[in-house]
């Protein structure tokens, strides 16, 4: 039961860290709990904003193989990584925007 609760800790810690720097401070110190409802919460956050369809929760990612968690891990950076760069490209072309000139 210690074990579980200190590697819930350690996940929730880091997962909202990861959330809060791909999305500026999407959560306050206030929130980050620690606890199984943080953990849902940001992993909720993170499926609505990258639009991934998976179906982990805080117990899932206690108790998970190392390879489920490996590939899980992967899908949400490489889905961060998509959407940091659309929206680098979105804002990039809203400055390219601006300086157009039509005659």
């Amino acid at each position: 039961k210690q074990w579980y609760q200190r590697r819930l800790a350690i996940t929730a810690g880091v997962l909202l860290t990861f959330v809060n720097s791909l999305f500026d401070d999407m959560f306050t110190p206030d929130i980050m709990l620690n606890d199984k409802w943080s953990v849902n919460l940001a992993l909720e956050a993170l499926s609505n904003i990258l639009k991934i369809t998976a179906s982990f929760d805080s117990e899932d990612l206690v108790t998970a193989d190392n390879q489920a968690m490996c590939a899980y891990l992967a899908c949400i950076f490489n889905k961060a990584l998509e959407f940091k760069q659309t929206e680098k490209v979105m804002k990039r072309l809203g400055t390219i925007d601006d300086k157009l000139v039509v005659y």
